[in-house]
């Protein structure tokens, strides 16, 4: 996949943005349906809208800043589809018995029949096939590509085609498909489930000859993804069995597996994104507890001065700027050890670029100068070997003076 920087950038991002917006609407949606049917609040709306968030976030992290990896579009189109599904469900269930919206509802119904093929291929396939370069092994590995496409969409025809009820209550049946069709359907649905399950083999067989040909660094990253996706077929098998927990313990587990490609980056230097992580992680957490610890600390102060206040609100609002006040030499104190955590190498360069500048206005001995000049190169810029060439006043002639300086 070839695009230029600012085209990735810009539709990774329109890709998360749809995908947030997908869940603003979801979420009320399947709020408001969740009273007129068995809806489990866990299992049906906060998990996979965390798994599409997760997917979504980590497939843009990584398409802008390599967008000719697909490993980064195919994690944003298995979020967003996720999310698609869920908004979907809920505008079926919301619109059940609405006339005048009915139209949406058997659409929305009749989607959620067919949208399963668009997440479950990429993530037993796609990924198993092209995890982490974004290709395949070797080229012969690639006509799963060509065979996986088509069977898919026959699979996909042969559900939405299927004369049988949407699985959404409510709806009776299915008004794109006459009765007749069911037979023609359901071979077109278990051709295209063959030929995925073959190409799913492949994959799997793909995934294991990259396995024992890698080495170093990309042998990390594939451990550290099959890691956890190791744990897929096991709560799968969990779940078909019947033990109820192991449903959401499936769907945790597909949320954790952008995760564990996000900490093979932070271990492994994966796509070359790992500071970015780093940064989002730590200044989020940072600014979480700066959230928890601001508004904690305005409403111990409201609470220990309500006795006094009575309500008023002028006293509640001076308590509030108080508080802001009071807590920015907080924030930055904050900040700073964040920085120096965050940036320390640079950080302890920086302090010895300084104190050797501060010495340097007082020494003239220029031995002296020259050791610790070289100390100053080795403890920054720690290069392997560092040398010293002086200009010699009286004739003209360059002297080099040698020092060691390196790892």
């Amino acid at each position: 996949m070839t695009m230029s920087g600012r085209g990735a950038i810009w539709l990774s991002r329109s890709l998360l943005v749809l995908s947030l917006a997908l869940i603003a609407l979801a979420v009320p949606l399947l709020a408001r349906a969740g009273g007129r049917s068995e809806t489990d609040p866990l299992g049906d709306v906060v998990l996979p809208l965390v798994a599409g968030l997760s997917f979504s976030l980590m497939g843009t992290l990584i398409a802008r800043r390599h967008p000719t990896n697909a490993i980064g579009w195919i994690f944003s189109f298995m979020g967003l589809n996720v999310i698609l599904g869920r908004a979907a469900t809920g505008l079926a269930e919301a619109v059940v018995g609405r006339p005048a919206q009915v139209t949406w509802g058997v659409l929305a119904a009749w989607y959620t029949t067919w949208d399963w093929f668009l997440f479950v291929v990429p993530a037993i396939v796609l990924l198993p096939l092209l995890y982490p370069t974004g290709k395949p092994v070797a080229a012969r590995w690639g006509v799963l590509l060509w065979v996986v496409v088509p069977a898919t969409l026959l699979g996909i025809v042969g559900s939405a085609l299927e004369p049988v009820p949407p699985g959404v209550p409510g709806y009776d049946g299915n008004p794109f498909a006459p009765a007749s069709f069911s037979a023609p359907a359901q071979l077109l649905f278990r051709v295209g489930m063959a030929l995925i399950l073959l190409c799913m083999l492949g994959a799997i067989a793909s995934l294991v000859v990259r396995l024992r040909r890698a080495r170093g660094v990309e042998r990390q990253q594939l451990l550290s993804f099959l890691l956890v996706a190791g744990l897929l077929p096991v709560t799968m098998a969990l779940a078909l069995a019947g033990w109820q927990p192991a449903q959401n313990l499936f769907i945790l587990v597909i949320a954790a597996l952008p995760f564990a490609t996000g900490f093979a980056i932070i271990r492994q230097g994966l796509y070359d994104i790992d500071v970015i992580i780093r940064r989002t992680l730590v200044y989020g957490g940072a600014s979480a507890t700066l959230a928890v610890l601001y508004f904690g600390a305005i409403a111990l102060l409201q609470l220990l001065l309500a006795p006094f206040t009575a309500g008023s609100d002028l006293a509640i609002a001076t308590s509030t700027l108080a508080v802001a006040a009071a807590f920015q030499p907080v924030r930055r104190r904050i900040q700073t050890a964040v920085d120096r955590r965050f940036y320390r190498e640079k950080y302890d360069a920086a302090r010895t670029v300084d104190r050797f500048g501060a010495r340097l206005r007082d020494q003239i001995d220029l031995p002296v100068l020259e050791r610790e000049l070289l100390a100053v190169v080795g403890d920054t810029v720690q290069p392997v070997h560092a040398s010293l060439w002086l200009r010699s006043s009286r004739n003209g002639r360059d002297a080099t003076s040698r020092g060691a300086a390196g790892r």
